[in-house]
């Protein structure tokens, strides 16, 4: 949320970026990411993406049952929050 907020702060038009994003990640069995990718993306904002990509890249899971690596699709939707 944090490299999203950033990106929303900077831009007259937070309209202009906002979207879905899938990460797709692999934990492997000391539970941190192995590697990851983003498979698909509608938001234009590269500073949005790196940051993201490099916040998860440091995430440290559970270790998953057994010492297997885990395959993760997770999508993410990001829209600006409107006050009222």
């Amino acid at each position: 949320r944090s490299c999203y907020q950033q990106e929303l702060n900077t831009k007259k038009n937070p309209e202009g970026i906002q979207g879905r994003m899938i990460f797709k990640f692999k934990i492997a069995g000391s539970g941190r990411v192995s590697s990851s990718e983003i498979i698909s993306d509608e938001i234009s904002s590269d500073d949005v993406r790196n940051c993201i990509k490099n916040i998860l890249d440091g995430i440290e899971f559970p270790k998953p049952g057994g010492g297997k690596t885990v395959e993760v699709n997770q999508p993410m939707n990001f829209y600006p929050k409107r006050i009222q």
